[in-house]
This record gives structure tokens, C-alpha cells and sequence, in this order.
């Protein structure tokens, strides 16, 4: 047994066991993820320097990302699921919080999430990408890896 359905069944027993509100922390140990917490636009987690991320679905089942880069290079983001993980969707949002692009093929399948967005500009200025993973499955859920690249 492994991922969410694992982390309840825990956080059940345990929850028996110890003092209330030490759930969490416990949960947070069994996470290998160290880009928590990082479950909204307003917590995502800077990967400007970090192309390459291996995150996890263990507390939650959206991950929020930001990118610095300019706004004149294409801008790339790839996630795969590692392990048993069935379904995941990506979504590409600007600065401001609007949609530019998502990928989710509808299919509880382990194959990779891509995301290649168009320059959109050419000032060479400053530009901030948000990145949301989100779990969309119903089998157990876990590690993932995440990419970005600007040619």
C-alpha cells in the first residue's frame, strides 16, 4: 500500500496515539518533498535555479511552482510521474495568475505532462512562470519529477 491511501491509514493510527495537532507533523516527516508547503499560487516554491525537481503528493495533491526567466525565450516544463502514480495535470499561469497553457490528457496513464509555451515577447525583460501539478488520479499517488528549460 502506498501513497494517500497509505499516509491516511497512518495518519489515522497515529492520530490515536499521539497528542492532537502532531498529525501533521508527522505526515510532514514522511514527506521527501522540500518544497514544502507549496499548495497555493501565493506558497509556490521558487525553482528558478532547480531545473530538475522530484516532488511528492503525500500531504496534498497540488504542488505550485514559480520561474523567473525572460520574456523572450520559449519556455518549457515537463512532469513525469514516478512509481505507481496514475494521472497528473500541469497548468502554466503568468505572473497575475492567468491561464496560458495546461496539459492533461485524460487518461490514468504514467506518461509524461509537457508544456511548451511561445517567448512572449522580446525585451529580453524579466518574466514569472507559475507552474501548478495537480494530482488528478484515484490510485495511490506519490513522487514525480518535474523539468523546465528555455533553449
Amino acid at each position: 500500500m502506498r501513497g494517500p491511501v497509505k499516509t491516511a491509514l497512518v495518519a489515522v493510527l497515529v492520530s490515536s496515539l499521539i497528542a492532537p495537532g502532531c498529525v501533521e507533523e508527522l505526515l510532514e516527516l514522511l514527506s521527501t518533498d522540500e518544497y514544502e508547503p507549496n499548495d497555493t499560487h501565493a506558497e509556490a516554491a521558487d525553482i528558478t535555479d532547480s531545473h530538475v525537481v522530484n516532488a511528492d503528493f503525500i500531504l496534498d495533491t497540488v504542488d505550485w511552482y514559480v520561474v523567473e526567466t525572460t520574456d523572450d525565450v520559449e519556455f518549457s516544463v515537463a512532469v513525469t510521474p514516478l512509481g505507481s502514480i496514475s494521472d497528473i495535470t500541469v497548468t502554466l499561469y503568468d505572473g497575475g495568475e492567468n491561464w496560458l497553457a495546461d496539459d492533461d490528457d485524460g487518461a490514468a496513464d504514467s506518461n509524461a505532462q509537457t508544456i511548451v509555451y511561445p517567448a512572449p515577447g522580446s525585451s529580453g525583460n524579466p518574466i514569472f512562470y507559475y507552474i501548478e501539478v495537480e494530482y488528478t488520479g484515484s490510485a495511490d499517488a506519490e513522487l514525480y519529477g518535474l523539468v523546465w528549460t528555455t533553449p
